[in-house]
């Protein structure tokens, strides 16, 4: 496992004793922590962009919501983890979970429709337990 971010190229080569292979190589990328929070969080505000507006209790809130994630955005590139946390559970997760809660949206849910809040309730859950793995965060 790679130390640093970077991109790093692998090669294989094999021998059976007789023959050597043909060397196959593989490029990786490595990012740290933080920019695959920030490329997942860019993936989920594509997923946002690509619902209808009717998806949504209002079409405003649409934009409503990648601002939201903008501003999470904000946090983690300050390294403010625990102001990222609270804004993902407090004032974006809350507004996507009434699907996963109590099998219906609810009355506080942006998305009126559960095929739609699953597309972004799950890897909202997901970009959670990446805030929480970052570093340890004060209880609240």
């Amino acid at each position: 496992m790679p130390d640093l971010p970077g991109t790093y190229v692998v090669e294989l080569t094999v021998y059976d004793g007789v023959l050597h292979s043909s060397p196959a190589t593989a490029e990786i990328q490595a990012v740290t922590p933080q920019t695959q929070l920030t490329l997942n969080i860019r993936s989920l505000q594509k997923v946002i962009e690509g619902l209808p507006p009717s998806a949504f209790k209002h079409p405003r809130l649409q934009e409503d919501l990648i601002k939201k994630l903008n501003a999470v955005l904000g946090s983690i590139s300050a390294h403010n983890y625990a102001d990222a946390l609270e804004q993902l559970q407090d004032d974006i997760l809350t507004k996507v979970d009434g699907c996963a809660t109590t099998a219906a949206p609810d009355k506080s849910d942006w998305i009126i429709n559960c095929p739609d809040q699953s597309m972004v309730y799950t890897p909202l859950f997901n970009i959670i337990a990446e805030v929480k793995a970052l570093e340890p965060l004060p209880r609240r």
